[in-house]
Protein backbone atom coordinates (compact mmCIF):
# COMPACT_ATOMS: atom_id res chain seq x y z
CA UNK A 1 0.00 0.00 0.00
CA UNK A 2 3.02 2.30 0.10
CA UNK A 3 2.59 2.89 -3.64
CA UNK A 4 -0.90 4.33 -3.01
CA UNK A 5 0.43 6.67 -0.34
CA UNK A 6 2.91 8.12 -2.86
CA UNK A 7 0.24 8.99 -5.45
CA UNK A 8 -1.12 12.52 -5.75
CA UNK A 9 -4.69 12.92 -4.57
CA UNK A 10 -7.85 13.93 -6.42
CA UNK A 11 -11.06 15.16 -4.81
CA UNK A 12 -14.52 13.64 -5.25
CA UNK A 13 -15.86 16.61 -7.22
CA UNK A 14 -13.10 16.16 -9.81
CA UNK A 15 -13.76 12.42 -10.07
CA UNK A 16 -17.48 12.99 -10.56
CA UNK A 17 -17.05 15.81 -13.08
CA UNK A 18 -14.52 14.00 -15.28
CA UNK A 19 -15.11 10.31 -14.71
CA UNK A 20 -18.49 9.48 -13.16
CA UNK A 21 -18.85 6.64 -15.68
CA UNK A 22 -22.50 5.74 -15.17
CA UNK A 23 -22.33 4.11 -18.63
CA UNK A 24 -19.14 2.15 -19.03
CA UNK A 25 -17.39 -1.05 -19.97
CA UNK A 26 -16.45 -2.99 -16.86
CA UNK A 27 -13.45 -5.24 -16.51
CA UNK A 28 -12.64 -7.11 -13.33
CA UNK A 29 -9.23 -8.50 -12.41
CA UNK A 30 -7.83 -10.25 -9.38
CA UNK A 31 -4.46 -8.70 -8.56
CA UNK A 32 -2.34 -10.18 -5.77
CA UNK A 33 -1.61 -7.54 -3.15
CA UNK A 34 2.13 -8.14 -3.58
CA UNK A 35 1.81 -6.96 -7.23
CA UNK A 36 -0.18 -3.81 -6.51
CA UNK A 37 2.87 -1.55 -6.06
CA UNK A 38 4.34 -2.48 -9.44
CA UNK A 39 0.98 -2.07 -11.13
CA UNK A 40 0.29 1.35 -9.61
CA UNK A 41 3.78 2.72 -10.18
CA UNK A 42 3.63 1.61 -13.82
CA UNK A 43 0.77 3.95 -14.74
CA UNK A 44 1.84 7.55 -15.42
CA UNK A 45 -0.35 10.32 -14.02
CA UNK A 46 -2.41 8.07 -11.78
CA UNK A 47 -4.18 9.79 -8.86
CA UNK A 48 -6.05 8.44 -5.85
CA UNK A 49 -9.39 9.67 -4.50
CA UNK A 50 -8.92 11.37 -1.15
CA UNK A 51 -11.67 12.72 1.12
CA UNK A 52 -10.92 14.15 4.57
CA UNK A 53 -7.40 12.68 4.52
CA UNK A 54 -8.74 9.17 3.77
CA UNK A 55 -7.94 7.09 0.71
CA UNK A 56 -10.03 4.01 1.51
CA UNK A 57 -13.77 4.16 2.14
CA UNK A 58 -16.35 1.80 3.65
CA UNK A 59 -19.17 0.58 1.42
CA UNK A 60 -22.20 -1.51 2.34
CA UNK A 61 -24.48 -2.92 -0.34
CA UNK A 62 -27.73 -4.85 -0.18
CA UNK A 63 -28.69 -6.67 -3.38
CA UNK A 64 -32.31 -7.37 -4.31
CA UNK A 65 -33.45 -10.28 -6.45
CA UNK A 66 -36.50 -12.38 -7.19
CA UNK A 67 -37.20 -15.31 -4.88
CA UNK A 68 -35.86 -17.65 -7.58
CA UNK A 69 -32.68 -15.54 -8.00
CA UNK A 70 -33.26 -14.37 -11.57
CA UNK A 71 -30.67 -11.58 -11.31
CA UNK A 72 -28.01 -13.89 -9.91
CA UNK A 73 -28.67 -16.50 -12.61
CA UNK A 74 -28.27 -13.81 -15.29
CA UNK A 75 -24.86 -12.92 -13.90
CA UNK A 76 -23.77 -16.52 -13.50
CA UNK A 77 -24.82 -17.35 -17.06
CA UNK A 78 -24.21 -14.16 -19.05
CA UNK A 79 -27.24 -12.88 -20.84
CA UNK A 80 -27.85 -9.65 -22.69
CA UNK A 81 -30.67 -8.56 -20.38
CA UNK A 82 -28.76 -8.88 -17.12
CA UNK A 83 -29.71 -6.62 -14.27
CA UNK A 84 -28.88 -5.77 -10.64
CA UNK A 85 -30.79 -3.81 -8.04
CA UNK A 86 -29.03 -2.70 -4.89
CA UNK A 87 -28.86 -0.12 -2.19
CA UNK A 88 -25.41 1.29 -1.63
CA UNK A 89 -24.42 2.97 1.61
CA UNK A 90 -21.27 5.06 1.67
CA UNK A 91 -20.70 4.27 5.33
CA UNK A 92 -18.18 7.04 6.01
CA UNK A 93 -20.60 9.79 4.95
CA UNK A 94 -24.00 8.15 5.46
CA UNK A 95 -24.95 8.86 1.83
CA UNK A 96 -27.21 6.13 0.42
CA UNK A 97 -28.37 5.38 -3.12
CA UNK A 98 -30.72 2.96 -4.82
CA UNK A 99 -29.07 1.68 -7.99
CA UNK A 100 -30.23 -0.28 -11.00
CA UNK A 101 -27.55 -1.70 -13.27
CA UNK A 102 -28.41 -3.09 -16.71
CA UNK A 103 -26.61 -3.74 -20.00
CA UNK A 104 -26.86 -1.59 -23.11
CA UNK A 105 -27.24 -3.12 -26.55
CA UNK A 106 -23.47 -2.73 -26.95
CA UNK A 107 -22.69 -4.64 -23.75
CA UNK A 108 -21.91 -1.59 -21.63
CA UNK A 109 -22.92 -1.38 -18.00
CA UNK A 110 -25.58 1.29 -17.47
CA UNK A 111 -26.05 2.44 -13.88
CA UNK A 112 -28.99 4.61 -12.87
CA UNK A 113 -29.39 5.77 -9.32
CA UNK A 114 -31.54 7.83 -7.03
CA UNK A 115 -31.00 9.01 -3.47
CA UNK A 116 -32.34 6.53 -0.97
CA UNK A 117 -33.62 7.74 2.37
CA UNK A 118 -34.95 4.47 3.71
CA UNK A 119 -34.28 3.58 7.33
CA UNK A 120 -33.97 -0.05 6.22
CA UNK A 121 -31.67 -1.32 3.49
CA UNK A 122 -33.69 -4.58 3.49
CA UNK A 123 -36.90 -3.18 1.97
CA UNK A 124 -37.80 -0.99 -0.98
CA UNK A 125 -40.41 1.74 -0.54
CA UNK A 126 -43.36 2.01 -2.93
CA UNK A 127 -41.63 4.94 -4.66
CA UNK A 128 -38.39 2.95 -4.98
CA UNK A 129 -40.23 -0.10 -6.31
CA UNK A 130 -41.97 1.98 -8.99
CA UNK A 131 -38.65 3.61 -9.97
CA UNK A 132 -36.92 0.21 -10.22
CA UNK A 133 -39.77 -1.16 -12.35
CA UNK A 134 -39.49 1.80 -14.74
CA UNK A 135 -35.70 1.40 -15.07
CA UNK A 136 -35.92 -2.34 -15.74
CA UNK A 137 -38.71 -1.91 -18.30
CA UNK A 138 -36.78 0.90 -19.99
CA UNK A 139 -33.79 -1.42 -20.36
CA UNK A 140 -35.93 -4.13 -21.94
CA UNK A 141 -35.93 -6.41 -18.89
CA UNK A 142 -39.21 -8.34 -18.99
CA UNK A 143 -40.94 -10.60 -16.50
CA UNK A 144 -39.51 -9.05 -13.31
CA UNK A 145 -42.03 -7.78 -10.75
CA UNK A 146 -40.14 -5.03 -8.93
CA UNK A 147 -42.66 -5.31 -6.08
CA UNK A 148 -41.58 -8.90 -5.50
CA UNK A 149 -37.86 -8.19 -5.09
CA UNK A 150 -36.35 -9.25 -1.78
CA UNK A 151 -33.00 -8.58 -0.12
CA UNK A 152 -30.78 -11.56 -0.91
CA UNK A 153 -27.17 -10.52 -0.25
CA UNK A 154 -25.34 -7.98 1.90
CA UNK A 155 -21.72 -7.00 1.39
CA UNK A 156 -19.36 -4.69 3.27
CA UNK A 157 -15.87 -3.74 2.17
CA UNK A 158 -13.30 -0.97 1.86
CA UNK A 159 -12.61 0.59 -1.53
CA UNK A 160 -9.85 2.76 -2.99
CA UNK A 161 -10.48 4.60 -6.26
CA UNK A 162 -7.73 5.42 -8.76
CA UNK A 163 -8.19 7.92 -11.60
CA UNK A 164 -6.23 8.30 -14.83
CA UNK A 165 -4.80 11.79 -15.27
CA UNK A 166 -6.94 12.59 -18.30
CA UNK A 167 -10.18 11.45 -16.62
CA UNK A 168 -10.51 8.73 -19.26
CA UNK A 169 -10.90 5.90 -16.83
CA UNK A 170 -10.70 4.76 -13.30
CA UNK A 171 -10.08 1.64 -11.29
CA UNK A 172 -11.36 0.59 -7.93
CA UNK A 173 -9.67 -1.79 -5.55
CA UNK A 174 -11.69 -3.57 -2.92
Amino acid sequence: MDALAELPSVDLESVNSTSQLLTRTDRKYVVPLRDLGALVSGVRGLRVLEIDDRRAFRYESTYFDTTDLTSWAGSAHPRRRRWKVRTRLYADTGEQWLEVKTRSGRGETVKERMPCHSSSSEELSAEATAWVGERLAGAGVRGVDAGGLVATLRTAYRRTTLLLSDGGGRATGD
